[in-house]
């Protein structure tokens, strides 16, 4: 194993780690990696459950939780999903809602509830959106799918109604809101912002929904409860760097899978452009209706735009020596391929095309870009070679032809995968592939490569039958990159990887998945594994299920997005659980985990480790 690679069972005696220890250290030594803020199953009711009776004075008690867990940037509050049941009967009650947990050794508290919430009705069974989010002061926002007829809702001391379709839109003459996007973003000042479609016909000028130059039936809005404003609308004008208009180009439609709403209230998004200035038909060979925008410096502004030229390593206009070579943008990638942070620096990567509209022969098909030094440059290109910092022996070692993952943080860091990498002792699907980070004075370093020894275990429940054995195994991450990894303000990571190696298996009684989190030294923990015996509580382990990780919410934290990392280093996820090796998930759980400082490390390691290896004899 690496040396900067540490395998860690315990949580750090933070301040807040021992609040909530406080109440149950003499049951419940440290001796797990984490605990448990609420648990499902009919038992429990107590600090694990919601704590809620039905009219009949029946408890209820948790069935499920689903969706991203987030926790709040400041202070180590918690809002998840969750499902509720009543003990002692056969009928749903309630059955949907969002929770908060406030830190040290509180119980979970219901944000919703049954009864109308801002006139728009009762909320329904499965009426609450997987989706929850959490600002930065202890407010908290969610969305209700079916009763409020894509009503988005927040938290803030009183639950209240924030945007509801027919509402009446600010900024708009009087048009009404027909639908509310699927994603919610909520920055640390408490303010939400979403995406949404207005009513044809609507508003002042009339609301145009068809395709073409006039079209603006959509937009985003951004705001608190009874005080939501417009941020920027289909059909407003666009403005090159320095605030010069572009003639006849305007915003087009929106890419809806992601966009950054950050603490200081910009929005970075990436869509369609529609005007006469503007080829709409010449797709992404000759068309220039494509790009990444943003309101960082109070007008809407196009940061890369398809057929602009992209800048070198230096910030210069790229220039081209071949007539193969990449010369500008074709298309710039969306989801979790783009971000920003509170102070208006971006992360993204594009697809590259030559002037005569084709992929680029030689140079790279693909580049990754960001001005988190003050100067929007690449960082990184297909088939350019890695900077020294994290070159292999020959020197030969080149970015591969996917660059994603793409986050930045508030301290202008910026962490990126990579896949299909080449050069010497290179293998495809082995260790072709990773995850990197740049700051932001330029220093590039590596979180993990594929083929890199992983602080996993290799066979948490030792099986031999599943070929599961310790003796000889040699757990590595895998050349796969992680779906999706979240940062917070000092750099510390959280992410769920894939493994192999030696005692490493795949399929349903594999242990080839883990949930792991990075310090700001790049030591990395293992918090979960596919199959691992997790300790849940005392005289409770239980096993982690085939499909158990729960996922990670793509962030850097300071673009209002939903985390599982807040900056102080807390975690927050949810594990499914079953009773054998491989078998269907039986319960599952909200936890909570500090990433343990170097010290704490050290002290309190080998005890986590041999409490540990007790637990599983």
């Amino acid at each position: 194993m690496q040396p900067n690679m540490r395998v860690v069972s315990v949580i750090a005696l933070t301040p807040l780690a021992l609040m909530a220890l406080a109440g149950r250290a003499a049951a419940d030594p440290l001796t797990g990696p984490s605990w448990p803020i609420a648990l499902d199953g009919s038992t429990q009711t107590g600090q694990y459950g919601p704590n809620l009776l039905d009219t009949s004075n029946n408890p209820q008690y948790f069935t499920g939780f689903s969706g991203g867990v987030s926790v709040i940037r400041a202070g180590g509050y918690v809002v998840f999903a969750g499902n509720t049941n009543v003990l002692n009967t056969s009928v749903n009650s309630n059955s949907s809602g969002v929770w908060s947990w406030v830190g040290a050794n509180s119980n979970v508290a219901k944000i919703t509830d049954n009864p109308a919430l801002g006139g728009v009705g009762t909320y329904t069974t499965s009426g609450i959106a997987s989706a929850t989010i959490a600002g930065g002061t202890g407010q908290f926002g969610f969305r209700d799918n079916t009763a409020a007829n894509a009503g988005l809702y927040t938290n803030s001391g009183t639950p209240g109604r924030l945007i509801k379709a027919l509402d009446t839109a600010a900024g708009t003459g009087g048009a009404t809101f027909s639908s509310v996007g699927n994603i919610m973003t909520m920055n640390s000042s408490g303010s939400i912002a979403t995406l949404a479609t207005l009513t044809t016909g609507s508003g002042s000028p009339a609301v145009v929904s068809t395709l073409g130059p006039t079209a603006n039936n959509n937009g985003f809005w951004a705001g608190t409860p009874g005080s939501l404003g417009l941020l920027v609308r289909q059909g407003d004008q666009l403005n090159a760097p320095g605030n010069v208009v572009l003639p006849d180009v305007l915003v087009g439609g929106f890419d809806s899978s992601a966009y950054a709403y950050t603490d200081s209230g910009k929005l970075l998004w990436t869509g369609a452009l529609q005007g006469t200035g503007v080829n709409t038909t010449g797709g992404t060979t000759t068309g220039t209706n494509q790009g990444l925008f943003s309101t960082r410096n109070g007008y809407a502004e196009v940061i890369a735009r398809r057929g602009d030229s992209f800048p070198d390593a230096s910030g210069a206009a790229f220039t081209s020596g071949t007539s193969t070579d990449g010369v500008a943008y074709r298309s710039v990638n969306t989801g979790t391929s783009m971000d920003m942070n509170g102070s208006g620096r971006v992360a993204y990567s594009a697809s590259l095309r030559t002037s005569a509209g084709t992929t680029p022969a030689t140079g790279g098909t693909i580049a990754l870009f960001s001005d988190n030094d003050g100067t929007l440059r690449t960082l990184a290109r297909h088939t350019s070679p890695v900077p020294a910092s994290i070159q292999n022996t020959a020197g030969d070692l080149a970015w591969g032809s996917g660059l994603g993952n793409v986050i930045i943080n508030s301290a202008n860091t910026v962490v990126f995968s990579t896949t299909g990498m080449t050069g010497t002792g290179i293998t495809s699907n082995v260790n072709n592939a990773g995850v990197y980070r740049v700051s932001g004075s330029g220093v590039y370093s590596k979180v993990y490569q594929g083929g890199d020894a992983a602080p996993a275990w290799p066979a948490a429940v030792s099986d031999p039958s599943l070929n599961q054995v310790i003796a000889g195994a040699a757990p590595v991450f895998s050349a796969g990159t992680p779906t999706s990894i979240a940062m917070n303000s000092a750099g510390q990571l959280v992410f769920v990887a894939g493994l192999t190696g030696a005692g490493i298996n795949s399929g349903l009684t594999g242990n080839q998945t883990g949930l792991f989190a990075m310090d700001t030294d790049g030591s990395i923990f293992l918090i979960a594994q596919k199959g691992m015996l997790f300790h849940v509580g005392p005289g409770d382990d239980r096993i982690v299920s085939s499909s158990g990780i729960g996922s990670i919410n793509q962030t850097g934290n300071s673009d209002g997005r939903a985390s599982n990392i807040d900056d102080l280093g807390n975690i927050v996820f949810t594990l499914s659980f079953s009773d054998t090796v491989g078998g269907q998930a039986t319960s599952s759980g909200v936890f909570y985990f500090h990433i343990p400082s170097p010290g704490a490390t050290a002290l309190l390691g080998m005890g986590g480790l041999l409490a540990a290896r007790r637990r599983r004899r």
